[in-house]
């Protein structure tokens, strides 16, 4: 079956540092006129100030964190005609920013999916941690999880305590202290 949806591009964006864009991802960036978000406001001004980007003539839209019937039908409006961005404002899009659904919506419909390699806070993170995935005997697992602001659920209290394997925690600025009180 032919799609006659042009591809949502998953462009990694900046994972702190602005540098951490590739050039590929600038390239990409530089070509498309609609872009997805978590915060298109944000997305916005990052385009004017990291890439001096023009935005005038380009859409920002905010990703739902849920699915939205409503915001799909306009996603697939614009697949109809263009290629379509997908940037986050930590890393990967999709990966602890919303967007998910949205991915697996667009490809449901026969729609293309394409991942630009790029920053990625969670190889980052695996990296910084220390751990030796060569060692003897191997041990190559580790554990992701999110720190909800609301307070730990009981998969972080469990991951928090294992040994012998480095444990991730993705968790927003503002919860970083309660998360060091709960450790």
């Amino acid at each position: 079956m032919k799609s006659y949806l042009h591809t949502l591009f998953l462009v990694p964006w900046h994972i702190g540092t602005q540098g951490d864009l590739t050039l590929n991802a600038v390239r990409l960036a530089r070509s498309l006129r609609v872009f997805l978000a978590e915060e298109a406001d944000e997305a916005k001004a990052q385009f004017l100030s990291i890439l001096k980007l023009e935005a005038r003539g380009r859409e920002f839209l905010t990703i739902p964190t849920r699915p939205d019937p409503g915001f799909l039908k306009r996603v697939l409006w614009h697949l109809a005609k263009e290629d379509v961005g997908l940037v986050s404002s930590g890393g990967m899009p999709c990966f602890a920013d919303p967007g998910g659904w949205l991915v697996r919506e667009v490809r449901s419909r026969g729609g293309g999916v394409a991942a630009m390699a790029g920053a990625s806070g969670l190889t980052t993170l695996l990296a910084l941690s220390g751990f030796d995935w060569l060692e003897d005997p191997p041990t190559r697992r580790f554990s992701f999880v999110l720190f909800e602001e609301k307070g730990p659920q009981p998969f972080f209290l469990e991951a928090a305590t294992r040994e012998h394997e480095p444990v991730v925690v993705f968790l927003q600025v503002r919860a970083f202290a309660r998360c060091l009180e709960v450790l």
